[in-house]
């Protein structure tokens, strides 16, 4: 049962079980055409990961779909897994409410990992997940959701700064179906929200600051438009709503060299600042907390978190990630020089957010905007991320 406690500046809700190590709806595995295969898989690739990094593949089994991480493209900055494990748990679900929108069930059963499974790559290609197609769907599960998986995208414009009332902020929430053990947390209060946006803020800094994360982000940046055409993944700098010139300033600082002066000259600080105003132009905030590190909770939180930014766009409401606050709370190695920085994260996040709640995996933004995403992410094709044998054998 869906139950919730609302105060002036949160919203906490516990909802059904999303996942469990076999999560059913219907019952009587069932073999699917080929064409409803393709379908499912071009749904799957539209699900959302770190910088576009789409760290997916799959095959065929014997009565559904196999789903595996793709090591090599995992990005340098993710602990742990967590980033492509959202991912991976994203792909799930918009598999499951595909099947779910042709009244087909699922049966997911999740294969056996450890943390160390997702953090080490002497194997690049790790079974994550099986999705066996059965007779029957579970009553209400798809919510109408199905039809919004396309149309789902990051918005990085401001959002108007009306505040989004809890009421809608329950809606969201009910529409999660998330395990009892995962939380979602909401701020939708203007002083807090500003608090946050402080906090957002100086964890984005970090990424400027630390030479690893810098290089990995200019790694993922397509700055033209035959590059991002090309890759089909990565950042679009198309997609990231920058200003007339900025191309040009993300050239020049593409050498670490060069940042790494301009950095003890404030620059990490001032590019930063853009994240402040977007934070404050916002309608709520919204923090998942999943039960611990372990790949289990970490899909749980990914379905989660696909279910809640469907229901927003359903809402007409916008909606980005916030990645770089829960990135650098998991990250236990940064540089000395770089700690009171994180510290100073840490006691803002503590000071703010629910100490009970678990572990944070993802934070993000939603609001009302006029502005529309007229470009979107490119993906690889299904035919590009399919294989026709187990890949691990």
């Amino acid at each position: 049962m869906f139950s919730s406690s609302i105060s002036t500046n949160s919203i906490h809700c516990d909802t059904f079980p999303l996942i469990s190590s076999e999560f059913e709806c219907g019952s009587f595995c069932k073999e699917i055409d080929s064409d409803v295969f393709k379908s499912l898989i071009e749904a799957a690739c539209s699900a959302p990961s770190a910088d576009n990094n789409q760290p997916w593949k799959f095959s065929t089994s014997n009565s559904g779909i196999d789903v595996y991480c793709d090591l090599r493209r995992r990005l340098p900055s993710d602990v742990d897994g967590m980033f492509d494990l959202l991912s991976l748990g994203a792909v799930i679900e918009n598999i499951c409410l595909s099947l779910a929108r042709i009244s087909q069930g699922a049966r997911v059963r999740l294969a056996d990992a450890n943390n160390d499974s997702f953090s080490q790559a002497d194997e690049p290609i790790r079974h994550v997940a099986t999705i066996e197609f059965t007779d029957q769907t579970a009553e209400n599960s798809e919510h109408g959701l199905a039809d919004f998986i396309a149309s789902r995208c990051t918005t990085r414009t401001p959002f108007s700064s009306a505040i989004i009332p809890s009421d809608q902020l329950a809606q969201i929430s009910s529409a999660a179906i998330c395990d009892p053990q995962i939380h979602l947390h909401w701020e939708n209060e203007p002083a807090r929200i500003r608090k946050v946006a402080s906090m957002i803020a100086l964890s984005d800094s970090l990424r400027f600051r630390y030479r690893d994360f810098h290089e990995e982000l200019h790694r993922q940046l397509r700055l033209t438009r035959n590059h991002a055409e090309q890759t089909r993944d990565g950042l679009d700098y198309r997609t990231l709503g920058l200003p007339p010139g900025a191309k040009c300033v993300l050239r020049l600082l593409r050498p670490w060299r060069t940042m790494a002066f301009l950095n003890q000259l404030g620059m990490a600080s001032l590019l930063s600042l853009p994240s402040i105003r977007l934070v404050r132009c916002s309608g709520a905030i919204g923090f998942v907390f999943v039960k611990d590190r372990t790949p289990e909770s970490m899909i749980a939180g990914g379905r989660a978190l696909q279910r809640i930014w469907l229901q927003a766009t359903k809402m007409n409401l916008a909606f980005q990630p916030l990645g770089s606050l829960p990135i650098f709370l998991a990250n236990e190695s940064m540089p000395r020089e770089l700690q009171p920085t994180v510290d100073r994260v840490r006691a803002k996040a503590d000071a703010l957010l629910p100490s009970t709640e678990g572990f944070l995996q993802m934070a993000f933004r939603i609001g009302n905007t006029k502005h529309s995403t007229n470009t979107r992410s490119l993906r690889r094709t299904a035919e590009e991320v399919t294989f026709l044998a187990n890949p691990t054998k």
